[in-house]
């Protein structure tokens, strides 16, 4: 008899847990963009605001499925008698909750940085260093992870272009505006 395809969750996360993980992170990145929209500021390209939420929210949606893959073989482990509760079960859930947390301040790092107008932001760069800190000496133990320091580079990359490259047509425009105000308040005076 054939045993069926997915005979336990756990090769279920194995082979769909990297796909389910980037599409729910597409699906949220535009979400928390559309919900964000007011609080953007206006020399942001509208588009490129969901490309830069994508790092963080693929890197918090792959650690909910790590925390659900390592926390259900945890409890068949144990409810199955193979092996006991041990620190082993441990750190990796809470390896997961700390780069989920992690994920998370550099996603409001993210939303702070489309809200402002700087084009570098020296805070951005340092949570990415610090989650590639935090992972790339795991690739010695499993090649995932270089994952976090690809999606890291890539959200880095695109840091670059979400603020719009500002012109001299745009420095132009602005100083009639500035002194047909002058003029008003002088005559206002």
């Amino acid at each position: 008899m054939q045993t069926p395809p997915f005979d336990n969750v756990t090769e279920f996360l194995e082979l769909f847990g990297g796909p389910i993980a980037l599409v729910s992170a597409i699906a949220f990145s535009n979400g928390v963009a559309y919900r964000w929209k007011k609080e953007r500021n206006q020399q942001v390209h509208k588009h490129m605001a969901p490309v830069l939420y994508w790092g963080p929210l693929f890197l918090m949606t792959c650690m909910v499925m790590h925390c659900l893959r390592n926390g259900y073989e945890t409890y068949h482990f144990i409810t199955t008698g193979i092996a006991s509760f041990k620190f082993y079960h441990y750190s990796l859930q809470m390896f997961g909750a700390f780069l989920f947390y992690q994920a998370y301040l550099l996603l409001q790092e993210c939303r702070r940085y489309v809200q402002g107008d700087q084009r570098f932001n020296l805070r951005l760069y340092g949570y990415m260093l610090l989650i590639i800190a935090t992972t790339l000496p795991t690739w010695i133990f499993t090649p995932i992870g270089l994952v976090p320091t690809i999606v890291l580079t890539l959200t880095l990359v695109f840091s670059f272009f979400v603020h719009k490259f500002s012109s001299r047509k745009a420095a132009v425009t602005e100083e009639p505006v500035v002194e047909e105000l002058q003029q008003a308040e002088a005559v206002l005076a």
